[in-house]
C-alpha cells in the first residue's frame, strides 16, 4: 500500500509505503518528501504566473515550428501558440493560428518575413526588423529567437503609435528648420571643436559666405586676428557647460567689420557628452556706428547744454506765448481739452471746453457727473458706452448733443482716449471736444443739396459729361445707354465716344475741338452732329460744352450735356420741305400771274394795233416792252419753281430762255440779227437775279430796236464769266457789293456790233 500523508504538526510531507509483515503486524516506511512537494508547489505556481504573464503581457508573444523542405532548408512556419496581444497585433484569433502555417493564414506576407526568419532559424542568431500588418495597418517592432532547435519564439510590440510620433517630428523638425532659414537671426551650430557645421541663410548673408564655404571651418575662422583668441576663450567655456550672451566683432569675408551680439550655449548628447555648441548672431552693427556717432555727439554735449539751456528759456517764453496762442485758437475754433484722473476723480478742463458748454471758464471745478448733466438726455447711454470702451482700450470719436442753460441745442464732436500704467489698469483719460454745430447744419444742407442734385441726375433726359484735356471723357451720367445704345460702363472702358459719331460730322467736331483747346479763357459752345447707335441708327444730337481752364499746373477740362434732338431735327427737316413746297408754289403763281399780265398786254398791244384810231407804233412798242419785262420775271420763278433750290437759280440758264424769248419776239422784223452766247454757270440770289434780268432784257430790247436799221444784218453778244477775287485784283475800282458768296466776281457784257450812239 503506497500513499502520501501530511503531517499538521510537523508541517511535512510524508510519502508512506505499508505492507503486512505476517497476520496481524503490519509496517511502514515513512519518507520525509516535504523539499519534493514544495518544489512542486513552486513549479505550479510558477507556471501559473508564466501563464498570467503570458496572457496579460502587452507585448504579442508567439511560438512557432519550423518546417523544412526536403534539403534541410526553413520554407514555413507552424503556430504552436500565441498570446492575446499576439493576436490583437495581427488581427486574427488564436483558433484560427493553432497548428496553421504563416503562408496559409498569410498568403501575401512580405518576403522579408520569411528570410528574416530563415536567417534565425538556421544561424540561431535572433533578429530585429519592423513590418506593417497587412489586417490591422499597424506597425509593428518585431524580435525573432530560437529558443531551441526547430523552434522559434516571437515577440511583437505595437509601435504604431512611435511611426506617428516620428512623422509627426520629422514634420516638426522640417518646419523649425524652415523657420530656422527664415530667421531674421543668424544661427551657427559647431561641433565640440568649433568646426562649423550648419549655418543658416542669414548669417551666410550677413558674413558674406556661402554656406558650402562656411561648412567645415573653425568659428575665428572669421575673427580678425584680435578677436581669434577671444572666441577661442569663449568656445572652451562651452566646453564648461557655461551659456552666456556677448558682443563680438567677426570680420566679413569682404573684410569689413560685423558688430554682433552672440547668445551661445552648450549642446550635450543623451549621455550627458559635449556635442558642440550653438549661438544666435544678431547684426548690431548699425547700432554700434550710431553709437560711435552718439560718443562723438556727447563729447560737446557740455557745450551743447549750455545751448539747450537757452534755447530751453527762450522756448520757455515761447511756450507761454504758445499757451497763449493755443487758448485763443481753441476759442477760435470752438476746441477744447480736458483730462481726467481717475484715481482722484478730478477733471481738467480748458477755458474754451467750459464756453463750449456755456459756462464761465474755471466757474467751478468740473466732475463727470456735471458733464453728464449738459450732455443730451437721449444721447447720455451713447456717451456712457464710448467711456467703457475707452476705458477698455478701445479710443472713441463721435458726435453727441448738450443742452446749454437757455435750453438751446449744439452738437458736440467728442475724442477720447484712456492711458493705461504698467499693468494695463486704466489711470487717466484725455480728449477733446469741439462744437461743430455750423459744420453740422453745413453738412446737413450739402446732403440736401447732393440728394437734390442726385435727384437731377438720375431724371436728366440727357447725358452730362465731363472730359479730360484732350476730350476723352473721364465721366458719363444720364440716358446714356437710350440714347447711344452702349452703357456708361463702355464708354469709361474700351469705347471711344468718337466711335460712334457719324464720319461726315466729324471734321466738324475736331474744328470745333481744336477752336475751344486754343481759346486763351474761358469758351463754350453748341454743335449738332449725328452719332450711330448700337443697332446701326442714326441719331442727331445737340452738345452744350464748357472749357474749364486748369489751374497750378493742372490741364484745362471739359464738361457739359448732350441731348437727343432727333424728334426736332426730323419736326426741322419736315418744316423745310413744307416751307420749300410752300415756295415754289408762291413762284408758280407768282409766274401765273405774270403771264396773265403778259397775255393781258400782249392782247392789249394787239387791240390798239387793230384800231383805226390809234396807228401809233410807240403805243405798240411800249405794250411790247412792258410784255418782255414781265416775262423776264416771269422767266424767273420759273425756273425757282421748276428746280431744286428755292432762293437761288443757275442765271445763264435763265439767259438763254430770256433771250430765245426776246428773239422770238423781235425776230419777225428781222430774222438777219444773230445771237451769241459765252456763259459760265453761275447761281444767284432772287434780289440780284430779278434786276440784273430787267437789265438784260433792256440792252437786248434796245439792240434789237436801235442798233440795226431795218433789214439790216448783225450780231448781239452776251457773255457771263468769272473773275478773279477782290484782293487779287489791283484798284479795278469795282465794287465789292457786287461780289458772291465764296469770293468771286461775275462779269456780264452786252454788246452787238450795230451802229453806235448818236
Amino acid at each position: 500500500m503506497h500513499f502520501t500523508y501530511y503531517a499538521e504538526v510537523q508541517r511535512r510531507h510524508y510519502e508512506v509505503s505499508a505492507y503486512q509483515i505476517r497476520l496481524g503486524r503490519f509496517a511502514a516506511i515513512f519518507l520525509n518528501i516535504t523539499d519534493q512537494k514544495q518544489a512542486e508547489e513552486a513549479l505550479r505556481k510558477s507556471e501559473k504566473r508564466y501563464r498570467m504573464l503570458f496572457t496579460n503581457m502587452t507585448d504579442g508573444f508567439g511560438l512557432i515550428d519550423v518546417i523544412y523542405d526536403m534539403d534541410g532548408r526553413p520554407y514555413d512556419y507552424r503556430y504552436l501558440d500565441v498570446n492575446p496581444a499576439f493576436e490583437f497585433s495581427l488581427g486574427v484569433n488564436r483558433e484560427q493560428m493553432l497548428g496553421r502555417t504563416i503562408l496559409e493564414i498569410f498568403p501575401n506576407v512580405g518576403p522579408i518575413v520569411i528570410e528574416k526568419f530563415t536567417e534565425v532559424a538556421l544561424s540561431g542568431k535572433p533578429v530585429h526588423f519592423e513590418i506593417l500588418s497587412q489586417i490591422t495597418q499597424r506597425h509593428l517592432d518585431v524580435y525573432a529567437f530560437r529558443p531551441e532547435k526547430g523552434k522559434l519564439a516571437l515577440i511583437l510590440r505595437d509601435i504604431t503609435e512611435r511611426k506617428r510620433i516620428e512623422k509627426e517630428l520629422q514634420e516638426s523638425e522640417e518646419k523649425y528648420r524652415n523657420i530656422v532659414e527664415t530667421a531674421s537671426e543668424g544661427i551657427w551650430i559647431g561641433d565640440p571643436e568649433a568646426r562649423t557645421i550648419y549655418a543658416n541663410k542669414r548669417l551666410t548673408e550677413i558674413l558674406g559666405y556661402s554656406q558650402d564655404e562656411m561648412t567645415g571651418k573653425f568659428a575665428w575662422d572669421f575673427a580678425d586676428e584680435a578677436g581669434k583668441p577671444l572666441i577661442k576663450k569663449y568656445i572652451e567655456r562651452r566646453w564648461q557647460s557655461i551659456d552666456e550672451r556677448y558682443e563680438f566683432k567677426f570680420s566679413r569675408k569682404d573684410g569689413s567689420p560685423l558688430w554682433t551680439i552672440v547668445s551661445s550655449r552648450s549642446l550635450f548628447d543623451k549621455a550627458g557628452k559635449f556635442a558642440g555648441s550653438m549661438s544666435m548672431i544678431t547684426d548690431i552693427t548699425k547700432r554700434k556706428e550710431a553709437e560711435a556717432k552718439l560718443r562723438e555727439t556727447l563729447d560737446n554735449l557740455e557745450e551743447k547744454v549750455k545751448e539747450r539751456t537757452i534755447q530751453l528759456e527762450s522756448a520757455y517764453k515761447s511756450l507761454e506765448e504758445s499757451e497763449k496762442r493755443l487758448a485763443e485758437a481753441q476759442r477760435m475754433a470752438h476746441l477744447g481739452n480736458w483730462e481726467w484722473d481717475i484715481a482722484t476723480d478730478k477733471v481738467y478742463w480748458s477755458d474754451e471746453a467750459y464756453r463750449i458748454f456755456g459756462l464761465k471758464p474755471q466757474e467751478f471745478e468740473m466732475t463727470l457727473s456735471k458733464f453728464f448733466n449738459c450732455v443730451h438726455p437721449d444721447d447720455r447711454e451713447y456717451v456712457n458706452k464710448a467711456i467703457k470702451r475707452a476705458l477698455n482700450g478701445e479710443p472713441y470719436n463721435i458726435d453727441f448733443r448738450i443742452v446749454l442753460a437757455e435750453r438751446q441745442e449744439r452738437i458736440i464732436h467728442a475724442q477720447g482716449e484712456a492711458v493705461f500704467d504698467r499693468k494695463n489698469i486704466p489711470v487717466r483719460m484725455r480728449g477733446t471736444v469741439q462744437d461743430v454745430t455750423e459744420s453740422k447744419l453745413a453738412q446737413q444742407k450739402i446732403q440736401q443739396s447732393e440728394e437734390r442734385y442726385r435727384s437731377f441726375i438720375e431724371n436728366f433726359k440727357g447725358i452730362a459729361f465731363q472730359a479730360d484735356e484732350n476730350f476723352i471723357p473721364v465721366f458719363m451720367h444720364g440716358t446714356v445707354e437710350d440714347i447711344t445704345g452702349y452703357s456708361e460702363e463702355e464708354f469709361m472702358s474700351k469705347r471711344s465716344w468718337k466711335d460712334i459719331i457719324h464720319p461726315e460730322d466729324l471734321p466738324r467736331i475736331y474744328e470745333e475741338e481744336e477752336r475751344v483747346r486754343n481759346a486763351r479763357y474761358k469758351a463754350s459752345g453748341e454743335i449738332d452732329y449725328r452719332i450711330i447707335r448700337r443697332n446701326g441708327k442714326i441719331k442727331w444730337v445737340h452738345e452744350i460744352y464748357q472749357k474749364i481752364p486748369g489751374r497750378n499746373g493742372k490741364p484745362d477740362s471739359y464738361q457739359g450735356a448732350i441731348y437727343d434732338i432727333t424728334e426736332r431735327k426730323e419736326a426741322e427737316e419736315a418744316l423745310a420741305k413744307m416751307e420749300k413746297i410752300r415756295i415754289k408754289e408762291i413762284h408758280h403763281r407768282i409766274k401765273n400771274n405774270l403771264q396773265v399780265i403778259s397775255s393781258l398786254l400782249d392782247l392789249q398791244a394787239e387791240t390798239f394795233s387793230q384800231l383805226e384810231t390809234c396807228k401809233t407804233p410807240e403805243v405798240v412798242e411800249a405794250f411790247m416792252e412792258s410784255q418782255n419785262r414781265v416775262i423776264s420775271m416771269a422767266l424767273i420763278h420759273e425756273e425757282l419753281y421748276k428746280g431744286d433750290r428755292i432762293d437761288t437759280l443757275d442765271f445763264s440758264a435763265y439767259l438763254r430762255k430770256l433771250t430765245a424769248e426776246l428773239f422770238s419776239s423781235y425776230s419777225i422784223r428781222n430774222k438777219s440779227i444773230d445771237l451769241k452766247l459765252d456763259l459760265e454757270q453761275v447761281d444767284l440770289g432772287l434780289d440780284t437775279a430779278i434786276p440784273l434780268g430787267i437789265i438784260v432784257n433792256e440792252l437786248v430790247s434796245n439792240a434789237f430796236k436801235h442798233a440795226f436799221p431795218a433789214g439790216g444784218e448783225g450780231e448781239i453778244r452776251i457773255n457771263l464769266r468769272r473773275t478773279e477775287t477782290a484782293d487779287q485784283r489791283d484798284g479795278s475800282g469795282q465794287d465789292k457789293s457786287c461780289m458772291e458768296k465764296g469770293g468771286f466776281d461775275y462779269m456780264l457784257t452786252v454788246v452787238d456790233n450795230g451802229r453806235g450812239i448818236p
